[in-house]
């Protein structure tokens, strides 16, 4: 089977394992006729070669979506695996209505995406919702020891020193900011798991669908890396605050939290950030390390106890920082 066929065979399983959210029972969807399906296929638009988290239209395209869905009009969604497409059980008035909310779709209207829209009538109805995680987002670069090896944005291998152990990756979509994010952690931890170095390796570059974003970064100062020019900011801070929802921070605590790893609470880091494409594109590099013993990142900054110390403490951070990553 190819294509719709394909899709049209899923969709005759769907239908009688068909799950709906707690917003729909049985007895609800006996009553109303009025639920239809979407069967999304890959349309003139469709960018051969270019994975679907690249493609033009699917920023817009998952935000009309969460929309749908928050608005009570998706029931479910997702993408289909095999091939590019999805499939979309939803609630409308009636069948022009539901073609209308197709139709209005960006991934349609900027042709990813072509659809089909059907009148459906479930048979069966299973108790619990039809829940499926996310697909994850497959990392682009790999690790082997400690070289991480990237075939772009930029092309380089990276050494990490010989002591960190690797964490792993995470990948996702940045929805808020239309941006590509890959990160790679490594640490050096104690024997309880509590993180004595960190080295933080993300690769980020902002979606085809905003042309008019780039990244901005107040730093003036510069070091140079393996022939590539990188910006340098430092930082005290802490590991407890509250952090933006589905932030690279965020994400990262995820990643350290799952594999049994512990931030101190103060700790002092700096980055380095080469951009690329017009500045959309990044490579940034982060070394963290606890605070000096004795000392919270407030006595550090300006006003603390310590903040006539911070010139010489960032030097050597620093220093450690830029001497922490090889580029080749």
């Amino acid at each position: 089977m190819h294509g719709i066929e394909r899709i049209r065979a899923g969709l005759a399983c769907l239908m009688a394992l068909a799950a709906f959210s707690s917003t729909v029972s049985a007895a609800d969807t006996a009553k109303d006729p009025s639920l239809f399906v979407i069967l999304y296929k890959q349309g003139p638009a469709w960018k051969e070669g270019v994975e679907m988290v690249k493609q033009d239209a699917i920023l817009p395209h998952y935000k009309y979506m969460k929309k749908g869905y928050e608005d009570g009009i998706i029931l479910d969604a997702g993408a289909t695996l095999d091939e590019p497409g999805g499939v979309v059980i939803l609630r409308a008035q009636d069948l022009d209505a539901a073609k209308a909310f197709m139709a209005a779709d960006p991934s349609v209207t900027m042709k990813m995406f072509v659809g089909e829209v059907h009148s459906w009538a479930p048979t069966f109805h299973s108790p619990d919702p039809l829940i499926a995680p996310p697909a994850p987002v497959k990392p682009e670069r790999s690790v082997q020891g400690n070289l991480l090896s990237s075939s772009h944005d930029p092309a380089v291998q990276i050494g990490l020193p010989a002591s960190a152990t690797y964490v792993g990756a995470d990948r996702w979509i940045l929805e808020a900011y239309a941006a590509d994010i890959e990160l790679h952690a490594f640490v050096q931890a104690d024997k309880d798991g509590a993180v004595q170095k960190l080295y933080w390796v993300q690769f980020e570059g902002y979606l085809p669908s905003h042309p008019e974003y780039h990244h901005m970064y107040d730093s003036t100062r510069h070091v140079t890396i393996g022939g590539l020019d990188f910006l340098v900011d430092t930082w005290a801070g802490y590991n407890d605050l509250k952090d933006e929802p589905d932030s690279d921070t965020q994400h990262l605590k995820a990643l350290l939290k799952a594999k049994g790893y512990t931030q101190p609470r103060s700790m002092i880091g700096v980055r380095f950030v080469h951009l690329m494409d017009g500045d959309r594109k990044e490579l940034m590099f982060i070394y963290k390390e606890p605070a000096p013993s004795g000392l919270s990142a407030d006595d550090l900054k300006q006003g603390g106890k310590a903040y006539g110390q911070w010139a010489d403490i960032e030097k050597g951070l620093v220093e450690r920082g830029q001497q922490s990553i090889q580029l080749h």
